[in-house]
């Protein structure tokens, strides 16, 4: 029991706050999702901007009308440089989180293995006088596999 819970422990460690790969797997492919989104919402921005401005041009409209149109242009202008900051920090965040968990991933230890004269890796044999005392060490080999 003690040992399933180093598990689990050592499971939430490698991971940081997400429960396993395929957590962080999902929240990953969420963000990216998230981002194409607003992504997508900065070009039709950005196109709106550029409408406004070559219709401004073309256009010798009234004082009024011109006003209206740059006054649109300037609100547009803003929402899209709102949009293009979240989008750069939701990129931001995405590195971050997949990096911290390469790093974490990446730092684990493998089991403890020994290496015999003949190039095969072999890992520690303990000595066992009963078939009892071998049954045991299988199930806590078995145990730490999961």
């Amino acid at each position: 029991m003690e040992n399933q819970d180093t598990l689990v422990e050592k499971e939430e460690e490698k991971y940081g706050k997400f429960k396993s790969l395929d957590a962080l797997l999902q929240a990953y492919n969420s963000l990216e999702a998230e981002f194409t989104r607003r992504s997508q919402k900065l070009k039709e921005l950005e196109s709106k901007v550029e409408n406004l401005q070559q219709a401004t041009e073309d256009t010798n409209a009234s004082t009024s009308t011109v006003d209206l149109q740059n006054r649109a242009i300037v609100q547009t202008t803003q929402n899209t440089e709102r949009v293009a900051m979240t989008s750069k920090d939701m990129h931001d965040i995405i590195t971050d989180v997949v990096q911290e968990c390469l790093h974490k991933h990446l730092q684990q230890t493998a089991p403890p293995i020994l290496r015999d004269t003949s190039g095969f890796a072999k890992a520690p044999s303990q000595k066992v006088a009963t078939l009892e005392e071998a049954g045991k060490l299988a199930e806590a080999f078995f145990k730490n596999i999961k």
